[in-house]
């Protein structure tokens, strides 16, 4: 029996022979390259990506279900979860009875009880292992126990399992109230001019453990719950003198200043995000400016990739730090635009690749900004210089939201270094970012004001985990991984 990556690769041939299509055609329309195209149809995988067939089945408009039927008639064994029909979902249908006239939101931090809250929150978080911490675009909650467990466990290539639950959804349709507030919110965003795609998301229902043997709980949701939950974090809706959200109550405890658990914040999407501080081979960080179609850096300087993670990212994984480094290595080749080649002596990377031999998690936090939203914190040395990164082109849908990659301005790393001297470079990278006092800054003190949450975290996140441990460790990885190239 053919594997479905030998099925898959067959359908393609033949939907692209049925319209003419050559091999260059077919790539350019989907937005890969003729390399990917070619090991798709020649079925050199067994499991070949969704994120890579997806577009071609797209562009050829076989219908997914034909797709499914090829998965299961194929010998590949059952897989942790199973991909839906189709890769993206429609929008929730509202009745046009229902109107969002009247509504209208208000910034909670900026009232008396929003300034009582953060009060709370910060005093509830001073004491213990789990810390309160503001950057310039937003807060977090973090937990340094947790964090020395996660670069541990990415650095010995240490296991974390899963549980896969049923669907969620952030919304419900039928309800009155519901409906009212999906109705105002896509206004909003009509408003706006904000690029939206409603896709399938992975939603973290359970505390990532601290220790070996738990496993971690997720479901699928879509990025709509985003919308409806924690990107209106500390937002109120409200119609008239009724309160559809009092925006915190779903996943702060007002009577402690605690966040609640994924366990219990019912009402919260709890999207799992990653992002990702990656070193061109030749030691230059890369970052990356975000357009206005950003829903949530919008023109603000950002990690060399992030983003929340996809539901494809899960299927066929069975450890969750895999499905981390997948999500955060693919978000990466995205946003650095290295998905396509410059010309026909280029190599494209495969972000499997990536995720195993380049990069490593360190962190984890809390968005408190985002209503507890749980963001993965990864760092990378890719295999490429910065004359090849500076050259990449983006994807048509990834320019909705990166404007392009920066070169940071900041000197570059000499792997060549001592593993102790590497660390002190680094360490004072984070610095010119962080503190505001070194007069060495990147390009112009101004731009310190455009650090997104993301960035500015990532490498307040990243200096505690060199300074910790295993820092020297991971400094090691870096390095070998500059000379793997």
């Amino acid at each position: 029996m053919q594997t479905f990556g030998k099925a898959l690769g067959n359908e393609i041939v033949n939907a692209r022979g049925s319209r003419g299509w050559t091999q260059d055609q077919l790539a350019h329309e989907a937005g890969i390259t003729v390399g990917q195209l070619s090991r798709l149809e020649n079925g050199t995988s067994a499991k070949p990506r969704p994120t890579t067939y997806g577009r071609v089945v797209k562009v050829l408009r076989i219908d997914p279900s034909r797709i499914n039927e090829l998965r299961t008639r194929s010998s590949e064994p059952a897989q942790t979860a199973v991909l839906e029909p189709s890769t993206a979902v429609p929008w929730p249908t509202i009745d046009s009875s229902m109107s969002s006239a009247g509504t209208d939101k208000v910034d909670v931090l900026k009232t008396p009880l929003g300034l009582a809250l953060i009060a709370k929150i910060k005093d509830a978080y001073s004491k213990g292992p789990e810390r309160h911490v503001e950057h310039g675009f937003g807060q977090a909650i973090y937990n340094s126990k947790l964090n020395a467990y996660l670069l541990n466990a990415s650095l010995d290539s240490g296991v974390i399992p899963i549980d896969i639950g049923p669907e969620y959804l952030a919304y419900d349709v039928d309800d009155p109230r519901d409906r009212s507030i999906l109705s105002f919110i896509k206004s909003e965003k009509a408003r706006l001019g904000t690029k939206l795609f409603n896709s399938k998301k992975i939603r973290l229902s359970s505390s990532v453990p601290t220790n070996s043997g738990s496993a971690v709980y997720l479901r699928q949701t879509d990025y709509f719950s985003s919308l409806f939950s924690d990107q209106f974090a500390f937002q109120s809706i409200e119609r008239g003198e009724e309160i559809l959200r009092d925006g915190y109550s779903d996943f702060l405890d007002d009577k402690t200043g605690c966040l609640r658990s994924f366990e219990t914040a019912e009402r919260m999407s709890n999207q799992i995000g990653a992002s990702t501080l990656a070193f061109s081979q030749d030691g230059l960080l890369l970052l990356v400016r975000q357009t206005k179609g950003n829903s949530q850096s919008e023109g603000l300087l950002a990690p060399s990739g992030s983003g929340s993670l996809d539901w494809e990212d899960v299927e066929g994984q069975h450890d969750f730090l895999s499905i981390i480094a997948g999500g955060a290595a693919r978000e990466l080749v995205e946003e650095c635009g290295l998905e396509k080649k410059l010309d026909d002596k280029d190599d494209v990377i495969d972000p499997a690749l990536i995720a195993k031999e380049y990069l490593r998690i360190y962190g984890f936090a809390r968005m408190l900004h985002r209503g507890g939203k749980p963001e993965f914190f990864c760092v990378s040395v890719l295999p490429f210089s910065a004359y090849r990164i500076d050259k990449a082109r983006l994807s048509k849908h990834e320019e909705l939201y990166t404007q392009r990659t920066v070169l940071s301005g900041v000197p570059n790393l000499d792997f060549s270094d001592h593993p102790l001297g590497i660390r002190e470079q680094i360490l004072n990278i984070c610095a010119r970012f962080l503190d505001v006092k070194e007069p060495s800054t990147i390009r112009t003190s101004k731009e310190l004001n455009y650090l997104s949450f993301p960035l500015s975290h990532g490498l307040y996140q990243l200096r505690e985990a060199l300074k910790g441990s295993r820092g020297l460790d991971l400094v090691e990885f870096l390095k070998s991984a500059a000379r793997r190239g």
